[in-house]
């Protein structure tokens, strides 16, 4: 406007020094890191800003930046001018912060600057922390696979204790049943001909015990467990039974002790014992005379059954192998309400059969 201007481009000069880099201030989490040292920072949020800066007196606003973080960023990323770095949500690991600059004249500093730090991972970070999460993964995957493998059992073993439980129903039921009329049968038998009136009253015996049979399956089908109050308390019940079981075989029941209200499972169990142990008395021990008492004590009931009869060896193999089914069967019922069973006989001295369980109402 106010006159004439010339340029020979012979004459210009280049800006050919190489601009210095330097980092000037990091913050990580919002902290400030030294930039001298390689930095560990405690676990946090993962940002990092990183400002810096290059130094030229010749047209310094036209600098320009190129940085990268390695081990995040794949390659490197074009600033432009502007002088900082933002990073955020870093996950832990080793990172090496790279930058570098060129001067206006697009002299790169290929040295630059750089910043090395390592962002601690959280407890549920790290390797040992995936390392236990498996192990916890495959320890539970194991205790499921057991506590199916045990249910199993358990279901098994329920079957099983079922069928044991039905072979008692149906021996005590049926087989105790059975042996009762056969008894009575086998001696109106022997006095059909010498005593009509005696072989009558044993076969009206043996058809009580039929009908008595036959009412006690149909309560075991239907599963009945209610207390049948038509028939008495235990001891009539057990002293009922006991008379129609016995037949001529002389028979005395007593109790002592002030009688209680005994539970249901209780008082069936304990009539159950009571008449596997008189059955026993009269069809294998060939007894003159049978004793059974009923003892009602402060924390206990007891049952006693004791005859005069031949008696067995206890340590016989035959015992040992469950063939007195009888016996066994008592013994688990008796386990069953938390009392014992024992057993006192002898070849000749006869046997006293006594269970003792926990008094409950």
């Amino acid at each position: 406007m106010k006159g004439l201007v010339t340029i020979d481009p012979e004459k210009l000069l280049s800006n050919a020094l190489i601009p210095p880099v330097h980092i000037e201030k990091v913050l990580i989490n919002k902290k400030t890191a030294d930039t001298f040292h390689h930095a560990v920072i405690p676990p946090g949020e993962g940002e990092v800003e990183i400002q810096y800066t290059a130094l030229s007196y010749l047209a310094p606003e036209k600098m320009q930046f190129k940085y990268q973080l390695e081990g995040y960023d794949k390659e490197w990323i074009d600033a432009g001018t502007r002088r900082f770095a933002h990073y955020a949500g870093l996950p832990p690991g080793e990172y090496k912060f790279l930058v570098t600059a060129c001067n206006n004249d697009g002299i790169w500093n290929e040295a630059g600057d750089s910043f090395n730090f390592y962002l601690k991972p959280h407890y549920y970070q790290t390797i040992w922390f995936y390392a236990l999460c498996g192990a916890l993964a495959l320890f539970t995957a194991h205790r499921f696979y057991l506590i199916r493998i045990n249910r199993m059992k358990a279901e098994f073993a329920a079957v099983t204790a079922e069928r044991n439980r039905i072979a008692r129903e149906i021996h005590d039921t049926l087989a105790q049943g059975f042996a009762g009329i056969s008894v009575q049968l086998e001696a109106g038998k022997q006095m059909l001909f010498d005593s009509p009136r005696l072989a009558e009253e044993h076969l009206d015996q043996a058809n009580e015990l039929a009908r008595g049979c036959l009412e006690e399956v149909r309560r075991y089908v239907w599963n009945l467990r209610h207390r049948d109050q038509g028939k008495g308390d235990l001891a009539a019940r057990l002293s009922e039974l006991a008379k129609a079981i016995a037949g001529d075989t002389p028979f005395h029941f007593k109790t002592s002790g002030t009688p209680r209200q005994l539970s249901e499972p209780t008082e069936r169990i304990l009539l159950r014992i009571g008449q596997e142990a008189i059955v026993n008395a009269v069809k294998h021990s060939r007894a003159g005379w049978i004793e059974a008492e009923l003892s009602f004590e402060p924390t206990d009931v007891r049952l006693r059954i004791k005859d005069d009869g031949c008696g067995f060896d206890p340590d016989q193999e035959k015992v040992k192998d469950n063939c007195h089914f009888g016996i066994l069967g008592m013994r688990e019922r008796a386990s069953q309400l938390g009392g014992c069973l024992v057993v006192k006989t002898a070849p000749g001295h006869g046997t006293e059969i006594e269970v003792k369980v926990p008094l409950r109402t």
